[in-house]
């Protein structure tokens, strides 16, 4: 198995487990997503009949609705009046590893150095916690793949030797549930 396939295993693992929220209300999609009223309903309009065979996706309950994680990229805005973590453009997921535990400035430090070669991008990171108890770090952008890879490889291998760490830089493909992982 080659690291892209254990990366995605890894990720589609935690989005079927339930360390995050499996359903949403009507009002946490709106609220996390920056959208109004009339456009949820508009987007649960076509949702249902999208959706109308498998009930286990969309549902409505006591007069709310519940929206399963799946969906919530359906209900990213195209135009975005109010700008959120979860419907910016991230483009591109970079998550590093290190062998050796370092603490978690030292992971701050290195995402701060990213940050700064890139002005024109934006960034959010998190940093988190193995079951081993090694820090990670995972790292959303706006700006592509191409752009990122290599400058964050050099920066990462200025302070730890490249046998040291493993880094994986991906394209995202669901903006919404990259940053709810990144929310955990």
């Amino acid at each position: 198995m080659t690291e892209k396939e254990n990366y995605e295993r890894q990720l589609e693992y935690f989005y079927e487990n339930l360390k995050n929220k499996k359903y949403y209300t009507s009002t946490e999609v709106m609220t996390k997503l920056g959208i109004c009223l009339r456009t949820f309903r508009y987007r649960i309009a076509k949702l249902r009949i999208k959706y109308a065979n498998v009930p286990s996706l969309l549902y409505k309950k006591d007069n709310k609705w519940y929206i399963h994680r799946q969906l919530l990229q359906e209900f990213v805005p195209i135009k975005r009046r109010t700008k959120t973590l979860f419907n910016k453009d991230w483009n591109t997921l970079v998550t590093w590893i290190t062998r050796e535990n370092y603490d978690g400035e030292y992971h701050v430090q290195l995402a701060t150095e990213i940050k700064e070669a890139f002005p024109n991008g934006n960034f959010d990171y998190v940093i988190e916690q193995t079951k081993g108890g090694i820090n990670h770090t995972h790292l959303v952008s706006d700006l592509s793949v191409q752009e990122l890879k290599k400058p964050v490889d050099e920066i990462i291998n200025n302070y730890i030797p490249k046998t040291d760490y493993r880094l994986q830089v991906e394209k995202v493909k669901s903006r919404a549930l990259t940053r709810n992982y990144m929310d955990k």
